[in-house]
């Protein structure tokens, strides 16, 4: 659509450059040439699709907008630097730089089923890497310990002063498995409320607690605790800062635990801290992935790898004492094992029996 200058603004525009007409009519005859060669007019395009081509006409601020937000324009012979591209339709690109995508990459079946070798293909070096971990260690007998499930709701229990807190086994947000731990903290909830599991245990050789959290609203560290009862009184170690709405991984250290102060511990509990009540009005906090270990069964990756970036381990057996066969398998993770991610170089944690083995990983790094 076109909108037209008005003859009173061309006016204002003349004077404005001083043009002083011996009549508004000839200045306007004049000048409005110069505005535009096919009257005394400027054309303003309002095309949310942009399908005019005009090399004299402007464009209103919606449309520009509105085309700019479309997410339909088509892009040809351009150089991209460091994009990030969103569910893309690519044909035949070219991309200089660093690009990332939010999403998975899916290489369809090449169209002729593989007619004299066709195949699509992924061409490049892809940031995979092979790991030698050794020998590996036994991860039962109490070393490794498993402290949440997919049925977690049958462990903990709520710890609240009436109806401030709701537990329920969550279906929707899951990390491990199918279900969390969903801790629903209302309005009403005070220092001291969540979930709270019975346990007797001796934590004296552990030095780790690690799981996943996630939260609707944004944790400041200290906002919630993991307390750990023995009898000889409670155990407080704050959780670090929480992003809304992501699965964070989270290692506690309680490596403080000697000398009679972990040697009975009878309940392992997720609480609100004073500083959370006043923080946090209501908010959905939802734990799963728990386990406690020593560093003695940690197995270093030796680099940072991205998230789930263990793609596999492989170990060998030999009962023979080198005289005979080797037995290869594949561990499952959070079965035989788990990932624990760290600030530096990540590992994987032994769960089961795996001291007869040793092992190799493929993994992608970052």
């Amino acid at each position: 659509m076109k909108k037209l200058i008005t003859m009173l603004a061309i006016a204002c525009l003349l004077s404005m450059v001083s043009v002083v007409p011996q009549t508004f009519a000839a200045a306007l005859q004049e000048k409005a040439v110069t505005i535009h060669g096919d009257g005394p007019y400027m054309p303003i395009y309002d095309e949310d699709a942009m399908g005019s081509d005009d090399a004299d006409g402007l464009a209103t601020q919606q449309s520009i907008k509105a085309y700019s937000d479309s997410g339909t324009q088509t892009v040809t012979n351009k150089t991209l630097t460091s994009p990030t591209i969103n569910t893309p339709t690519i044909t035949t690109p070219t991309i200089t730089g660093t690009a990332s995508h939010a999403g998975d990459y899916t290489i369809s079946d090449e169209a002729t089923g593989g007619n004299l070798g066709a195949r699509n293909q992924l061409q490049g070096l892809p940031k995979l890497k092979v790991v030698t971990l050794g020998a590996m260690t036994d991860g039962t007998g109490g070393v490794t310990l498993t402290m949440m499930d997919d049925t977690p709701t049958g462990e903990f229990t709520e710890v609240d002063a009436g109806t401030a807190v709701l537990l329920t086994a969550d279906a929707t947000y899951a990390r491990v498995g199918t279900k969390s731990l969903k801790i629903a903290l209302t309005a009403a909830a005070v220092a001291g409320d969540g979930a709270t599991d019975a346990i007797t245990q001796d934590f004296e050789d552990e030095e780790s607690l690690g799981f996943w959290c996630y939260s609707d609203t944004g944790l400041t560290a200290g906002d919630m605790s993991a307390v750990l009862t023995d009898d000889g009184g409670a155990r407080t170690y704050t959780f670090p800062v929480i992003a809304a709405g992501v699965w964070t991984w989270v290692e506690l250290d309680i490596s403080a635990l000697t000398g009679g102060t972990g040697d009975v511990i009878t309940a392992l509990s997720f609480l609100l801290t004073t500083q959370g009540a006043t923080n946090l009005a209501a908010t959905n906090v939802y734990l799963d992935g728990a386990w406690v270990w020593d560093l003695d069964d940690e197995e270093t990756l030796g680099v940072k790898i991205v998230q789930d970036g263990v793609l596999s381990v492989w170990t060998s057996a030999d009962a023979t004492a080198n005289t005979g066969a080797h037995t290869a398998s594949v561990l499952a993770e959070n079965t035989d094992y788990f990932i624990h991610y760290q600030a530096s170089a990540d590992a994987i944690v032994t769960i089961t029996n795996q001291s007869t083995k040793s092992a190799v990983a493929l993994i992608a790094t970052q």
